[in-house]
């Protein structure tokens, strides 16, 4: 724009351009001068700005006028005419949302997200260097899309290691760059091997429960199943310490027309499993049985015929748990018929025969109580029944949760119901683990939102803390949770379904209630609606836990656990970057460096100061950051520095954990005055210094910025000096 007045437009007195319209395309309608700015009478401002593009192409006027604000507008307004297309550009860098940088996973095939943009393509790569090329955790390849998607489930990954992860995207107009450096995650845990495919070949296994057998270092599995030859019977399979199938399939074989829910647990004494189940049939009148069934664990064949404990209407959810010490089961269940309801529970002997009298397990005056779930305390050989109820005096909608004492040698109620939760939530579905060393008790609940929650009890019953939730972000709500306690690793295993997608998760938590990683989803290839019921049992062999969850109503899926201790504190730097050295070029200085061939190296710092290196992280100025596999060489060309002024630079080397390495340091002086750019400071270069020569405080004129040579605004002696600093003779190499 040409002043075409008799006033100098300045910031100071409002002078900007300004767009016509309610609707400004340059926001928020103004372009204002800089502080710099005296365009005087006859001068020129050329004035720079964004336009945000409208969402539909074609073309648009765009109105632009000088305006003095609230004063008045001036001058000739012009109306450029502005076409707005869809550019040939591929995908922008895009941002990595999950892992966060800095993360310790749970797993080692961590789904991988980032920012939804169209593309037609994405490639990923996971390594051990800061850097896109280091692709030796795993690389994606090219993977072509036919739909939308933002993320990818990395292969399997060395577990105790760091890793850099790198995205890229690409469209129809080619791929974009690749994704920021200093992207990192620790690897804490495995996942040993795919989902492993137990049963479900003829459909309609679920309702699953599973034992392990240190004896043998084998597990029991059964699970409902619908496909032989009556409406449902209870199968199962023994599975090797891997998981994986041993022999055949076995089944229950009785009288009843349909059976469900079962549940089992390890005899150590006689070296059998005892499976709990209900089911129903309609000889001598329909009606529903609660039975167990004796399984030998050396091969398993059935024990005899099952054997019969009750009857009583509603579909039984049962329970049952073993005690070493007095060799005698505790059996609970609920109906789902009666009146109030409570929860039963007897004794069994070793040989599954019932002892005493079945007793009420919940003592307030509940509408209904169920959903039993037990541990097993070997410091009082007693148990700990957990479920959840209502009372008649509250909200048919509103659950609790609560716990009670049972003496493992006669059955005896040890005080009376503990309250675990009685919040205005749902709280339901848990499960319980005992932790000897500490003698105490973890109960995982579903309820309200973040959920599932988690609570210690003591061995007396006594809340011990807050409650607190598995996971604080709401992403991962969930239900039908699960918990189990590794005597070898001494830490807790949390599982649980997701809310709101078919994935299942799972997060490690320390002995004392302490997050170890991140959440991590646990059904790897195994999607689409209906991944349910995920439970944990442990191998106190090989330290593994086993997730066992059915798929669809449909499959039995186990999957291999392995978890690592946390690595110590890194407090070790690096070695130092090596053999620093400036190139200047014209208005730049070239940096080129050797990066330390330290194993954990991650990235150099460099930064800049006049007159004298940097001394710290934080003194002068950062120039870049930038990551690099370790031993390598690497460069950078640092603008926009002034000019005869002695340019000290500090290369930091540091890891991941930003432990910095002692400074690597050079200095070197920008050519000042070398204005028309023919590698010499002559006459001619100071012909032009002279035109452009103000005064101190005073704004240069046009086409003078390159002589502001301390860039404070203006062309003084201070610029003066510098320039001699620098002048020589015609075809000579400057002077400085």
């Amino acid at each position: 724009m040409r002043n075409t007045g008799t006033t100098t437009w300045t910031r100071a007195a409002e002078y900007k351009l300004g767009e016509q319209g309610t609707s400004p395309l340059i926001a928020p309608g103004r372009i204002e001068l800089t502080d710099r700015d005296a365009i005087a009478p006859d001068q020129e401002k050329t004035f720079n700005f964004t336009i945000t593009a409208p969402i539909a192409t074609g073309y648009f006027t765009i109105t632009f006028q000088m305006v003095q604000e609230h004063i008045e507008w001036f001058g000739a307004a012009h109306s450029p005419p502005v076409q707005v297309t869809f550019g040939p550009n591929p995908p922008a860098a895009p941002t990595i949302t999950w892992p966060a940088a800095g993360m310790t996973l749970g797993s080692n095939s961590p789904d991988i997200t980032w920012t939804t943009v169209p593309i037609d393509a994405y490639e990923v790569h996971i390594g051990s260097a800061n850097t896109p090329s280091s692709a030796d955790g795993w690389n994606s390849g090219i993977v072509y899309l036919s739909s939308l998607t933002d993320t990818a489930m990395s292969g399997p990954l060395v577990p105790q290691r760091w890793y850099y992860v790198f995205v890229r995207l690409h469209n129809a107009n080619g791929w974009g760059p690749w994704s920021e450096q200093s992207h990192w995650f620790y690897v804490s845990a495995e996942l040993v091997n795919d989902p492993y495919f137990v049963a479900g070949v003829v459909g309609a296994q679920r309702q699953h429960a599973m034992c392990y057998n240190p004896d043998r270092n084998e597990y029991l599995i059964c699970y409902f199943d619908s496909g032989k030859g009556k409406p449902s019977v209870i199968s199962y399979y023994r599975l090797d310490a891997a998981g994986a199938r041993i022999g055949a399939e076995g089944w229950i074989v009785d009288d009843l027309e349909g059976a469900g829910g079962p549940h089992v647990c390890y005899n150590s004494a006689r070296r059998e499993y005892l499976i709990a189940y209900g089911g129903y049939t309609a000889s001598g009148g329909l009606h529903d049985e609660l039975r167990v069934q004796r399984i030998n664990a050396e091969n398993g064949a059935l024990i005899g015929m099952s054997n019969w404990i009750t009857s009583l209407p509603g579909a039984f959810n049962s329970n049952v748990a073993y005690s070493p010490t007095s060799d005698s089961y505790l059996l609970v269940w609920d109906s789902g018929y009666d009146h109030p309801n409570p929860l039963y529970a007897r004794r069994l002997d070793s040989t599954a025969v019932p002892v005493g009298s079945t007793f009420h397990a919940s003592t307030a005056p509940y509408v209904w109580a169920g959903n039993p779930s037990i541990a097993w305390n070997s410091a009082s050989n007693e148990f700990l029944v957990t479920f959840q109820a209502y009372y008649e005096t509250e909200p048919l909608t509103w659950w609790d949760y609560y716990a009670q004492r049972v003496r493992a040698s006669d059955g005896a109620m040890l005080g009376s119901n503990i309250t675990i939760s009685a919040t205005p939530d749902y709280d339901s579905n848990g499960d319980v683990a005992y932790d000897p060393d500490m003698n105490r008790y973890l109960v995982i609940y579903d309820g309200g939102s973040p959920t599932p929650w988690l609570q210690f009890l003591s061995a007396a019953g006594a809340l011990e803390g807050p409650r607190f939730p598995a996971t604080p972000d709401t992403f991962y709500n969930g239900g039908m949770s699960a918990i189990a306690w590794n005597p070898v690793t001494k830490e807790y295993l949390a599982t649980w379904a997701h809310c709101c997608s078919a994935s299942n998760f799972g997060r490690r938590l320390s002995e004392t209630g302490a997050y170890i990683g991140e959440p991590f989803r646990t059904n790897g290839d195994v999607v689409g609606f209906g991944n349910w019921d995920p439970m944990t049992v442990v191998n106190t062999v090989s330290g593994e836990f086993l997730i066992y969850w059915f798929w669809q109503y449909d499959n039995i899926y186990v999957r291999r656990y392995r978890t690592y201790p946390l690595p110590a504190p890194d407090t070790q730097p690096p070695g130092p970057v090596t053999g620093l050295m400036l190139t200047r070029a014209g208005g730049s200085m070239g940096l080129n460096w050797t990066n330390p061939a330290t194993s954990d190296f991650s990235a150099t710092m460099i930064r800049v100061k006049v007159g004298s290196p940097p001394t710290g992280l934080t003194d002068g100025k950062l120039v870049v950051e930038k990551g690099n596999a370790p031993g390598t060489t690497d460069s950078f060309t640092d603008t926009g520095r002034p000019r005869g002024t002695l340019l000290c630079y500090a290369a930091f080397a540091h890891d991941l954990t930003l432990n910095y390495a002692a400074a690597a340091t050079a200095c070197g002086m920008l050519v000042a005055g070398d204005f028309d750019g023919d590698t010499d400071v002559d006459q001619e270069d100071y012909g032009h210094f002279q035109q452009c020569l103000s005064d101190q405080g005073l704004p240069y004129g046009e086409g003078c910025a390159d002589a502001d040579l301390d860039d404070d605004g203006d062309v003084d002696s201070v610029d003066l000096n510098l320039f001699r600093t620098c002048q020589g003779a015609a075809d000579q190499p400057p002077g400085c």
